[in-house]
């Protein structure tokens, strides 16, 4: 079971009092995007160390990777994550994305960029999808 499958589960369980009823469908919904997202995340991440680097310059490098990731990473990846969440869910994609899309990419501009500074100057390359997972996740319950 993946974090992401766990949170659901906690999500509309007996935590949540919400009224809704924890199913099986869900659960393989969120560990699928986690399975496809997860290896993305990581091969993301070490491109920017590998890449975006300004030797004496930690501040700089650090701005680089957020502008980046926060550009050329979450502009497609925000779509990508609705569009098959839709399609898991059997509705239409093109109507998930005319309704969330925008609400969601400037949600994620809201709140990513700072935790993005902090995970690209604290978190070790190998620690930072868990680190972001585990945000994504308190952030889901937050906004819910």
């Amino acid at each position: 079971m993946t974090l992401h499958g766990q949170a659901e589960w906690l999500h509309t369980g007996e935590v949540r009092n919400t009224g809704a009823y924890w199913s099986s469908r869900s659960k393989v919904r969120a560990d699928t995007i986690s399975a496809i997202f997860g290896p993305g995340a990581s091969i993301w991440y070490s491109f920017l160390q590998r890449r975006i680097q300004f030797p004496g310059r930690p501040n700089a490098e650090i701005l680089a990777r957020v502008g980046l990731d926060q550009t050329v990473f979450a502009i497609p990846n925000v779509a990508c994550f609705l569009t098959s969440q839709a399609l898991m869910e059997g509705t239409s994609p093109a109507k998930k994305l005319e309704t969330t899309y925008w609400k969601a990419l400037s949600t994620n501009w809201m709140v990513w960029p700072f935790l993005q500074v902090i995970t690209f100057k604290y978190i070790p390359l190998d620690q930072r999808v868990l680190f972001v997972n585990g945000v994504s996740i308190g952030m889901c319950f937050l906004c819910t």
